[in-house]
């Protein structure tokens, strides 16, 4: 390898590292934008921000899945029929145009009802938004891997390092984005209008960064018919769904699917309870609301960052499991610590530690866990066009899955009067049904997926 190659990978790797971990960053400032602006989208009498019916968040959060749903595959062949720079510059617009659009949605004046302009706006925005993440994820990989591979006859050994290295810098970074995307929305209980700009505009400026880098982006490699697909999206699809009942993928999707949804339970509905929480929060030398409520998200950011810091040594030492088939069900045994809890303790302040726990111990395992499920796939899939396809699709349904969790309860919540503790309790209910449904299926989908006779040539 000549001494030009190394640097051109050397670039590859930077390069990367600025595209993923500035996804991160987005990520997590959109979920509190998202959750607790559903929140707070109509204002009351004084022109603050209010409480709103709690369907709205169920709702905001059931559009973000079915779309993100409906994008994953499709992105999935436009990223191997088009340029991976296509798409992470395509990725870093709709989130520049999501933002945009949920930061004007409370500036529209409208009656307080689900179907009014600012509630179709506010959910338009979700909808493009989500289109962000489907049209990066995957393809920031491949283009990293493809480019390395087009400079080095075999690829660098470095690359699962970066890839591990990159999740844990990435989930420090996305628990300051959600904590400053925070303090803007605790703002806005106080400055309405403004504070939804502000933020939209934040998000937006934030989206900037990384669009801009990613339009100098090089793709040499593009020109070998080996990373050229002509495949139409109607024969993509069907190869794919064809592939996905062959063991060991199967297993695999089912993993996926509780890692992936396990993520979306913790960043939808964590910032919120500490709205329905800090209300009532027994902290004497705090006796506004708002400040409750400050310190308890300053106790959420120190138990993510935690969680993020400690998220290597906990990899190393599940990496060090020697039976590969239990280094998964080991990892969701970790997440699946403090469930039990949530049936026993009383109290709304009990159930909130719990959650901070949880979502403690998820940031903790979370590299940890797809790191391994990812590896699993690698193994099992050696065709590069179908690993893409077989990815985006397992995304998919996890999706598809959730959207259809949030859906019921949007249902259940529908035109029910809404307040702090009716906030809570479909909170705490979604909190002893759903996850352990997630943890169950990414425990049993890793430990058959990891079978040494499952994995295929």
């Amino acid at each position: 390898m000549t001494l030009d190659n190394l640097r051109e990978i050397r670039k590859t790797k930077d390069q990367y590292l600025v595209i993923a971990l500035g996804e991160y960053l987005l990520t997590g400032f959109f979920w509190v934008f998202a959750s607790l602006g559903s929140l707070w989208l109509i204002e009351d009498e004084k022109g603050e921000a209010k409480l709103w019916n709690v369907a709205l968040l169920f709702f905001s959060m059931f559009v973000l899945m079915l779309s993100n749903g409906f994008w994953e595959v499709l992105t999935g062949w436009y990223a191997d029929k088009s340029r991976r720079r296509l798409s992470l510059s395509g990725g870093f617009i709709s989130c520049l145009t999501g933002f945009f659009l949920m930061g004007i949605a409370p500036t529209v004046k409208a009656a307080d009802s689900m179907s009014s302009a600012r509630s179709l706006i506010w959910s338009t925005g979700i909808a493009i938004w989500s289109l962000g993440p489907a049209l990066l994820s995957g393809a920031q990989e491949a283009w990293l891997v493809d480019r390395c591979n087009f400079f080095s006859p075999a690829p660098p050994e470095d690359l699962k390092e970066i890839f591990k290295l990159t999740a844990a810098r990435g989930m420090i970074l996305k628990s300051l984005g959600a904590i400053f995307c925070f303090l803007l929305m605790l703002w806005s209980r106080k400055a309405h209008e403004q504070a939804f700009i502000i933020a939209g505009l934040t998000g937006l400026t934030i989206s900037l960064v990384p669009l801009a880098y990613s339009l100098r982006l090089r793709e040499e490699y593009w020109s070998h018919p080996k990373y050229q697909t002509k495949e139409s999206l109607f024969a993509f699809l069907r190869s794919g769904l064809k592939e996905l009942w062959k063991v060991p993928y199967s297993w695999f999707t089912v993993g996926y699917i509780g890692a992936m949804s396990l993520n979306y339970v913790v960043s939808a509905t964590v910032w919120p309870y500490l709205v329905a929480t800090a209300k009532d929060s027994p902290l004497p030398w705090l006796n506004d609301s708002d400040g409750r409520l400050f310190f308890l998200a300053m106790v959420l950011l120190a138990a993510e960052l935690l969680g993020g810091f400690l998220s290597r040594p906990f990899t190393k030492c599940i990496d060090h499991i020697g039976n590969a088939q239990l280094r998964i069900p080991v990892a969701s045994l970790i997440c699946f610590a403090p469930m039990p809890f949530l049936w026993a303790v009383a109290g709304r302040q009990a159930f909130l530690l719990v959650l901070i726990c949880a979502a403690f111990l998820y940031r903790a395992v979370n590299a940890s866990t797809l790191g391994s499920l990812n590896n699993v796939g690698q193994l099992a899939i050696k065709s590069d066009e179908r690993r893409a396809l077989l990815f985006s699709l397992s995304s998919s349904i996890s999706s598809f899955l959730m959207a259809i969790v949030f859906f019921g309860f949007f249902v259940s919540t529908y035109k029910v009067p809404s307040d702090v503790t009716h906030l809570a309790r479909e909170i705490e209910n979604f909190w002893r049904f759903v996850p352990l449904t997630w943890i169950a299926l990414l425990a049993l989908g890793g430990y058959f997926a990891t079978r040494p006779r499952a994995i295929t040539k």
